[in-house]
């Protein structure tokens, strides 16, 4: 894994802000991914696409956008 610990956060830190701003775009980023899969599952909105599909077309999207981020902190190689 990583070998450096942790930095210490002292009075003044920009860390708690940057905690919170990346929780409320991870809410808004599932509220969307949720109300897009819904959608699609809409009859009369398009192509009928089966649950399995959307869940998968989901989990891979969100494993593509992990990847760099895992790479990033050397957690995977």
């Amino acid at each position: 894994m990583n070998d450096r610990p942790f930095r210490r956060v002292g009075p003044g830190s920009a860390a708690p802000l940057w905690a919170a701003l990346y929780v409320v775009m991870a809410s808004a980023l599932f509220a969307a991914m949720n109300a897009l899969a819904k959608y699609l599952l809409l009859p009369g909105t398009g192509p009928e696409i089966g649950v399995l599909q959307i869940t998968f077309v989901r989990y891979v999207f969100g494993t593509l956008f992990l990847l760099p981020v895992l790479s990033r902190i050397r957690c995977i190689p």
